[in-house]
C-alpha cells in the first residue's frame, strides 16, 4: 500500500516517524549482523530490497494520492527473520520514493502500512505456528498462503485508518473505493508468496532463516 505525502495531516506525520523510528532501532539493534557479514545473508538481502523495489513500483492507482500493489513481504520475512526483513523492506522503500521523487514527509507512513504492519503479521503467524503445530504442510499453507492473505489485509487497513484519522478520506469513501479491493489482492497474494516459499523449500532451504527440514519433516 502506498500512501501519498498530501493525504496525511502533520501529526499523523509526525507520529509516524517518531513510530517507525522505534521500530527501525529495535530491527537494528536485533539484527544478527555478525550471520549476516560472515555467511551469504547480506547478498539475501540487497537481493530481497531490489526484488521488493521492482515489486512494488507496479502499483495501481484506486483513489487520489492512494495506490495499491503486491508485498511480499511474507516470503521475505520467513527468509531473513523479522529485522532483516524490515531493513530489507526500508531499503526497497527508499529506492522506491527515489525513483518516483516522492517527498520524504510520507516515508515513515509508508514504511510503517507498507513494511512494519506486514512483517509483524506475518511473523506472529509463523511464531504462532512454529509453537503449536510445526509441519511442511502448515508451514506452507498457514505461513506462507494464508499469512501473506492476512499480512496485506492488515496493511490495508492500517492504511485506512491513517487516512480516516487524518480526515483525507471518510470511512464510507475507503469502503467503497479501496477496500472492496481486498478479496483481489488477498488471494493473488497468498498464492504469491505461497508459491515462492514452496519453492525455496525444495530448492534452497538452507536460505530460509525460520525453516529447518529436522523439525518440520523430522518432527525432531
Amino acid at each position: 500500500m502506498y500512501i501519498g505525502d498530501q493525504l496525511l495531516d502533520a501529526d499523523m506525520a509526525f507520529l509516524a516517524d517518531l513510530a517507525f523510528a522505534v521500530i527501525l532501532v529495535q530491527a537494528l539493534r536485533y539484527a544478527p549482523w555478525r550471520a549476516l557479514i560472515q555467511g551469504r545473508r547480506v547478498h539475501l538481502v540487497l537481493a530481497a530490497a531490489v526484488s521488493l523495489m521492482a515489486l512494488w513500483a507496479l502499483r495501481a492507482g484506486v483513489s487520489p494520492g492512494l495506490t495499491i500493489h503486491f508485498l511480499a513481504l511474507t516470503s521475505v520475512t520467513l527468509m531473513l527473520g523479522w529485522e532483516l526483513a524490515l531493513l530489507a523492506g526500508t531499503l526497497a522503500l527508499v529506492g522506491v520514493s527515489l525513483a518516483t521523487s516522492a517527498p520524504a514527509t510520507g516515508f515513515a507512513a509508508n514504511a510503517l502500512v507498507t513494511v512494519v504492519v506486514p512483517v509483524a503479521i506475518s511473523y506472529g503467524i509463523f511464531r504462532l505456528v512454529d509453537a503449536r503445530v510445526p509441519h511442511l504442510m502448515t508451514y506452507v499453507l498457514l505461513c506462507a498462503f494464508l499469512g501473506s492473505a492476512v499480512a496485506i489485509v492488515a496493511s490495508s487497513l492500517a492504511a485506512a485508518t491513517m487516512l480516516a484519522i487524518s480526515g483525507a478520506y471518510t470511512w464510507q469513501q475507503m469502503g467503497y473505493e479501496y477496500l472492496g479491493y481486498l478479496p483481489l489482492v488477498a488471494l493473488p497474494e497468498g498464492l504469491l508468496n505461497g508459491t515462492i516459499m514452496t519453492a525455496m523449500v525444495m530448492l534452497r532451504p538452507d536460505w530460509i532463516r525460520t525453516y529447518d527440514d529436522r523439525r518440520y519433516l523430522l518432527g525432531k
